[in-house]
């Protein structure tokens, strides 16, 4: 194990009989995840670069072998086919484009709020609100071409994209709320008087904000299936960042510290935290697509860097 990185064990106490007449035992509580404290990121290891496509600085597209130069001011959406979805910010509205793997760039859509590429990148979704109103769209990722339409009279954008449905999450609490539009059927759904804010369809899973839904003043989040509606587990005081590629585990960012980020099962069950030092805080996290847990850390300097996790392990992907 690097010096870099110190890892705490926390045990439990062993349970100690009070006498024959004592209450009965309790059930043994899980174990308690395992802490990482992440050592300041100039201090980190090298480690293998991050799988996934990304951004280095901020005009290169890089997957593997792959460099593109793009406009500045991007959002890397995902990849589609040989070529790459970005969001291209302009002021208070984003240019979705498809970059090809020479250079070259197509808008799909112009002044949209934002979008989201479905997991085999053949389809992408836009939204865009206005006055509590959305237009919701999903395209062709090749071409552009509009597959399907909606104006949905409530304040929602999309967070998920198959061939079947997009699933549409609200601006908090009850406002907006969360429905599932089946695109290709031209029907619509309301799974939930609370907002989702993120999913993963693919998964069957999203998570909502109750009602008090200021994460702030100690709204909550809930887990649930997007198919039954069940609610499978529900955290106040975090919210998730991403799900796990098997829709097994998520990421959790605590709302008020800035500085930690944990895993857990969708059902709740501790399993790692990972926590930056001062000066450093954690802006947000995800995964990697070769399952290394992703810290995305504002250092002391103000300059965002990319801290890449494998369990214990932490360290500071290397560049090409």
């Amino acid at each position: 194990m690097s010096r870099l990185l110190r890892v705490v064990a926390l045990l439990a106490p062993p349970a100690l009989l009070a006498g024959a007449l004592a209450a009965p035992v309790p059930a043994a509580a899980p174990p308690p995840e395992s802490p990482v404290l992440v050592s300041p990121v100039g201090e980190l290891p090298p480690g293998p670069p991050i799988s996934g496509p990304h951004l280095e600085g901020r005009r290169t597209l890089v997957d593997g072998d792959v460099r593109i130069r793009v406009p500045a001011d991007i959002l890397v959406v995902g990849r589609t086919g040989r070529a790459y979805i970005v969001e291209e910010y302009r002021g208070n509205v984003v240019d979705v484009l498809r970059v090809t793997r020479d250079g070259k760039r197509r808008t799909l859509a112009k002044g949209v709020d934002g979008s989201q590429l479905s997991a085999d990148g053949s389809l992408l979704t836009t939204s865009r609100l206005v006055r509590f109103r959305t237009e919701v769209q999903v395209l062709d990722a090749r071409t552009g071409r509009v597959r399907a339409r909606r104006t949905v009279n409530e304040g929602v954008w999309a967070l998920g994209v198959d061939e079947r449905r997009v699933l549409l999450g609200g601006v908090g609490g009850s406002l907006g709320g969360t429905h599932l539009w089946f695109h290709r059927a031209g029907r619509i759904k309301r799974l939930s008087n609370q907002s989702a804010y993120i999913a993963d369809l693919a998964a069957g899973l999203y998570a909502r904000h109750t009602d008090d839904a200021d994460q702030y003043s100690g709204g909550c989040t809930v887990i649930a299936k997007i198919g039954s509606g069940k609610e499978l587990w529900r955290n106040c005081g975090a919210s998730v960042d991403d799900f796990s590629a098997d829709g097994r585990s998520v990421l959790m960012r605590a709302t008020l510290d800035g500085t930690s980020a944990r895993v857990r099962t969708i059902r709740g069950k501790r399993v790692l935290r990972y926590a930056v030092r001062y000066p450093d805080s954690l802006d947000y996290a995800e995964w990697d697509t070769d399952g290394r847990v992703l810290l995305h850390v504002e250092d002391e300097d103000g300059r965002s860097v990319v801290v890449a996790c494998s369990d214990l392990e932490c360290t500071r992907p290397t560049t090409s």
